[in-house]
């Protein structure tokens, strides 16, 4: 699920808690870490969220983020071997 929140000018996703569950916190880090601070994993209750800082980005280059991101979780689960090198 995206969110956009206006205000902020950002989306936010929400990832499920059994696959949250599954995720490893630092290798997720890692993955967002190239987009710099405009993109923030972070937690809401028991459930990842990615938030990106929209405004900061065009449409396309967001939408580029996202893909990048959502291509990269299985890669952060634990016990896989780290993504970034």
């Amino acid at each position: 699920m995206v969110e956009r929140f206006a205000r902020f000018s950002c989306a936010a996703s929400l990832i499920s808690e059994q696959i949250t569950a599954t995720l490893d916190g630092a290798k997720l880090f890692a993955l967002s870490s190239p987009f710099g601070r405009n993109v923030n994993p972070g937690m809401e209750g028991s459930r990842l969220k990615i938030v990106i800082k929209t405004k900061e980005f065009g449409t396309a280059e967001w939408l580029h983020i996202v893909s990048e991101l959502v291509k990269g979780i299985p890669l952060a689960k634990r016990g896989q071997e780290n993504p970034v090198k």
